[in-house]
């Protein structure tokens, strides 16, 4: 959807009510899960329709004033998949999921850098060959510059910079993250005198 800090205040403010309103609802009515669970062909078709939607959203949304509603659209999409009534659902509980999800939070916040790192060798190396970058394809009415002489080429790139992400991250998350969190937690452990019932994601590495 390419948007960041256009209107971000607004979608913070959305996203963070939306997804308050569905932690609500999950915990208040745990019944609901239960009942998902029983109907499973049901949810696999209503998995797979959310799914769609997204992908349509995302292709119409844009960077447009439609991109408001991404909160409420991906806030939707949390509690259809936090049913874990159907099959899409199951094939997310699998090891590689759980293993980007629980890498989620290090992706975030390395992805950019990384991405704008390669771009930058990418770039270097296009000065000195002219074949790297080429203004190929429009996106959102603007040109748009990929890696690699025909486009393949900039999916394979694209890929291996997926790859290194996930990689850098799972790096970070266990020298940085994990230690930073049981730290933090400890500290208010001790600071409360009580323990708290958080652990790590179930499967996590």
């Amino acid at each position: 959807m390419e948007v960041t800090y256009d209107w971000g205040i607004i979608r913070c403010v959305f996203g963070f009510c939306a997804g308050m309103a569905v932690h609500r609802l999950l915990n208040g009515r745990p019944g609901l899960a239960a009942a998902a669970r029983r109907r499973p062909t049901v949810m696999t078709l209503i998995e797979l329709a959310t799914v769609a939607g997204i992908g349509l959203f995302v292709h119409h949304a844009g960077t447009g004033r439609l991109s408001l509603l991404a909160p409420y659209v991906f806030a939707l999409s949390v509690f259809v998949f936090a049913l874990e009534g159907g099959a899409v659902s199951r094939a997310l509980r699998s090891p590689l999921p759980v293993l980007v999800g629980t890498l989620s939070y290090s992706i975030y916040m390395i992805h950019w850098l990384i991405v704008k790192g390669v771009e930058h060798v990418v770039r270097a190396v296009d000065r000195i060959t002219v074949t790297m970058m080429n203004p190929i394809v429009e996106m959102y009415g603007e040109p748009m510059r990929v890696w690699g002489p025909v486009p393949w080429q900039s999916d394979l790139i694209g890929l291996a910079v997926l790859l290194l992400v996930i990689a850098v991250s799972f790096v970070s998350y266990h020298t940085l993250e994990r230690p930073a969190r049981r730290a933090i937690r400890a500290w208010a452990e001790k600071r409360h005198g009580r323990r708290f019932a958080v652990e790590d994601p179930k499967g996590a590495p």
